[in-house]
């Protein structure tokens, strides 16, 4: 898997774990399926670095080689929904996993 730089944080990670986004008609736009053709960046999957984007605007016009832009809040809070999602989902897949477990001990203990 090819390792990509957070504009955000300056850390380099693989790929999958980094949103792409692009610059395009003006508009700063994360290329989640990764088709778009051009100039693109990467940032971390992560609440913090996500927040932090439209303070670096000035560092993501000067590597994509645009002028000006707009970066849609719009767009990053749905990042951000998308993260708290996949974290709710994660901890309650752990928690499924946990009862199932504490479960086959009491089991366990039982046959004993």
């Amino acid at each position: 898997m090819p390792i990509r730089t957070c504009f955000v944080t300056g850390e380099k990670k693989e790929q999958s774990e980094l949103f792409r986004f692009i610059i395009c008609e003006g508009k700063l736009h994360f290329d989640e399926k990764k088709p778009a053709f051009g100039r693109g960046g990467y940032v971390s999957k992560s609440l913090e670095a996500l927040e932090k984007l439209p303070k670096i605007k000035g560092k993501i016009s000067h590597f994509l080689k645009v002028k000006d832009f707009e970066i849609r809040e719009l767009e990053i809070r749905y990042q951000i929904s998308k993260i708290r999602d996949q974290r709710r989902e994660s901890k309650e897949q752990r928690t499924e996993i946990r009862e199932a477990m504490s479960e086959k001990r009491e089991e366990r203990i039982e046959k004993k």
